[in-house]
């Protein structure tokens, strides 16, 4: 039985938890986290969550999170065919396969929330899960919430469910007119709104030392399996604006034989994705 690994994204919550054990233990993937997003352990557990709203907060703390579990998982036996992460969790997923060093992972998240945020702040925006949609009617809510604002796809999740992103006026005029649900997220994430946070990812990434050997990548860019780490920049750095296929991407897994998905770190999202997808699949979560 073959076997992925999957890393959830921003998506994933209620990880004080998480992070309070593992500041406790001593981490020192953790440790990295609160330098490079310049936060420290009392603020971010004891301020009622408001430091885990930042972006440049969050997603070092959940890449730091999910490898810790990795790293667990693997110390017990574990052994992955594939890896894959949903958005920031390819980062993740890159990190665990030996594109980058586990720590060079947590700084440019840190990078990447930085970005991100400053590019949210000059383009208020969110997302919107829409579910039981078809793509008649999925080009129709875009037709009319682009009539008001910007709209896209930000994310393919499963059939007949996708997240839109874009202006708020836009996701306004959208939300009655179907099944849908905002998301808690501080911008509008994988829409064209977020080309001004590409420079300084994009130069983060060029200075990373990348590794030779790797373990084999399913992109969220395409579905494509990868063993180049050569291939991870440009797709990191094109899914801040471009649409996640996370259907394409469980397809390409179950076609290479995938029967047992494990979620490293957080991963109650990521279980409803892949069931969702997948209804007969073996999902272990932690």
């Amino acid at each position: 039985m073959k076997t992925a690994l999957l890393f959830g994204g921003q998506g994933e919550r209620n990880l004080h938890v998480a992070l309070r054990q593992g500041l406790e233990r001593g981490s020192p993937l953790l440790e990295r986290a609160l330098r490079a997003s310049n936060c420290t352990a009392d603020r971010l557990l004891n301020d009622g969550g408001r430091a885990l709203e930042l972006s440049h907060v969050l997603q070092p703390m959940i890449v730091a999170l999910s490898l810790m579990d990795a790293i667990r998982l693997e110390n017990q036996g574990l052994v992955a065919d594939y890896l894959a992460g949903h958005s920031l969790g390819e980062l993740a997923a890159w990190a665990f396969a030996g594109a980058m060093t586990l720590e060079d992972a947590v700084e440019i998240a840190a990078v990447r929330g930085r970005a991100m945020g400053r590019a949210a702040r000059a383009h208020e925006g969110g997302m919107l899960a829409l579910t039981d949609i078809d793509e008649a009617r999925l080009q129709r809510m875009l037709a009319i919430g682009g009539a008001k604002g910007r709209l896209e796809v930000a994310a393919y999740n499963a059939p007949r469910e996708v997240v839109l992103t874009g202006t708020l006026p836009a996701l306004q005029a959208v939300a009655p007119l179907c099944q849908s649900r905002r998301l808690n997220v501080s911008g509008p994430w994988h829409s064209p709104l977020m080309e001004e946070a590409k420079p300084e990812f994009a130069t983060a990434l060029e200075t990373l030392p990348i590794g030779q050997n790797i373990r084999p990548v399913v992109s969220g860019h395409d579905g494509v399996c990868l063993k180049d780490a050569r291939e991870m920049a440009p797709r990191l750095l094109a899914q801040l604006t471009e649409p996640l296929r996370w259907t394409a991407v469980l397809a390409t897994l179950v076609s290479l034989g995938v029967e047992r998905f494990v979620v490293a770190g957080p991963g109650r999202a990521m279980r409803y994705l892949v069931h969702r997808n997948l209804p007969w699949a073996e999902v272990r979560t932690t």
